[in-house]
């Protein structure tokens, strides 16, 4: 998803995600994993 958004518009300096967990330490597992 990211790099077909970063192709389609190269101009993009700064990208945000937005990561749900149950908790915060599963959403850091979540956001290295990926």
């Amino acid at each position: 998803f990211v790099e077909k958004i970063l192709r389609v518009q190269p101009q993009v300096t700064r990208l945000y995600l937005l990561v749900r967990a149950s908790d915060a330490k599963s959403a850091k597992h979540r956001l290295d994993k990926q």
